[in-house]
């Protein structure tokens, strides 16, 4: 007979393996190269080269990057230096946001917005209005989000930042989709599409397609759908975009869903939730305890599907998202 204690070995053995086989280490020296340059790097360079590994961070490990945020943040009242201190706040709210704490996260917006604004850095007030266009989407302001994203382009058009710009036309065609115009949603983001490919950024080149995906899901296009969700996923597995990865498996179970493939549905839920459940972004965690209630539910399977739909429920109350919380109880009902 096994022991417990050989029991526990093993299953922590195994448990390791897992976690390893979707954050492998030794796959990816990408931290250990940002850390290296953080030591390197004298007095005026150190905080920006904290922006590179904290931004990498927020992909993967949420947490990690608001420990190191703080830390930055330290450094650039050192300095004294508004515009480090400001792109610091940013990276605090990109971090938050990935956590899906989206109050806290508007909060470090909101601050970095004011002090772009006050010394006059018109890309850093872009970039904090196309994120405020997703946060008052969480919280179902749509109107105050559609005017964040539509005055960020206004004032990066007239900038020389094409990164800033192709990610506030990304925005727009997504906050068209959750205001169900479809038409406009997939004009703006196939020209997001477009302009994103003169942009050297795979991951702004993955949300334009992730984008596309979502709005040929919902007119049930599902071939053109399939094409952009999995050039999507393969940009975010060849930049270790952890976070963009569980999106694309969750986009790829709710096509699998919806042409009854259910088996194929639930696995790409649970890879998109094992990771989302390690990096701690609970919203992405409620929509794939969402798309498994709703499998079990369409396979007749009730009890299971009770179980998935109310953890996602209550995931969704404790954020206050109140879009996936109609959504959720909808489901239940």
């Amino acid at each position: 007979m096994i022991s417990i204690n050989k029991l526990i070995i093993f299953f922590l053995i195994l448990f390791f393996f897992k976690v390893t086989e979707i954050f492998p280490s030794e796959n990816n020296n990408i931290p250990d190269s940002l850390f290296a340059r953080i030591h390197n790097a004298g007095a005026e360079q150190k905080v920006n080269e904290y922006i590179e590994l904290i931004y990498y961070y927020s992909r993967v490990e949420p947490e990690k990057a608001i420990e190191l945020s703080n830390e930055a943040l330290k450094l650039a009242l050192i300095n004294k230096s508004k515009k480090e201190e400001a792109d610091i706040l940013y990276m605090l709210g990109i971090s938050y946001h990935s956590q899906s704490n989206y109050a806290q996260s508007l909060e470090y917006i909101n601050k970095a917005y004011k002090i772009y604004k006050g010394i006059n850095d018109n890309v850093g007030v872009g970039e904090c209005l196309s994120r405020m266009g997703l946060l008052y989407n969480h919280s179902g302001e749509y109107d105050k989000s559609l005017d964040c994203v539509l005055s960020a382009i206004r004032i990066l058009e007239n900038e020389n930042n094409n990164k800033a710009l192709a990610t506030a036309y990304n925005v727009r065609g997504i906050l068209y989709y959750i205001l169900n115009e479809i038409n406009k949603a997939e004009e703006y983001s196939l020209d997001a599409l477009k302009f994103s490919e003169t942009v050297n950024d795979d991951l702004i080149h993955a949300l334009s397609h992730e984008h596309l995906g979502i709005i040929y899901i919902k007119t049930m296009q599902f071939d053109k759908a399939i094409f952009h969700v999995e050039n999507s996923l393969k940009l975010r597995k060849k930049n270790y975009d952890k976070l963009g990865e569980a999106g694309a498996y969750g986009n790829l179970a709710l096509i699998y869903r919806m042409t009854k493939k259910f088996n194929k549905a639930i696995d790409s839920y649970k890879n998109a939730l094992e990771i989302q459940k390690f990096a701690k972004h609970l919203g992405g965690a409620a929509a794939s305890l969402h798309g498994l209630g709703k499998s079990y539910y369409e396979m007749g399977k009730y009890s299971q599907s009770l179980v998935y739909s109310k953890e996602s429920l209550n995931i969704r109350k404790s954020l206050g998202y109140k879009r996936g919380t109609v959504s959720s109880l909808n489901l239940l009902a």
